[in-house]
């Protein structure tokens, strides 16, 4: 489970109440489940939304980063391995 969705439920915050107007809940929904990457006033937004440390943020927005480039390479070497064996050396 994504750290900001745990840290929101662990202090009994529902989506509605993050997102206010600011942004919709399926946004919010994407970003706690890993299908989107927020920008840095999102993040802050979302930060200062759960009132949690920089920290714990932080550390969260470097591994959605590392789990996208991992994503971005394992998307390469699946094209490479489509072509090679279709034949397209």
């Amino acid at each position: 489970m994504p750290i900001y969705k745990q840290i929101r439920k662990e202090k009994g915050l529902t989506q509605k109440e993050i997102c206010r107007d600011f942004t919709t809940r399926v946004t919010l929904s994407n970003i706690e489940n890993g299908k989107h990457v927020p920008n840095l006033f999102l993040i802050e937004y979302l930060r200062f939304g759960i009132c949690t440390e920089d920290k714990e943020m932080v550390n969260r927005g470097i591994e959605i980063l590392k789990l996208s480039e991992e994503k971005e390479q394992l998307a390469k070497l699946e094209l490479e391995c489509k072509r090679y064996f279709e034949g397209g050396k």
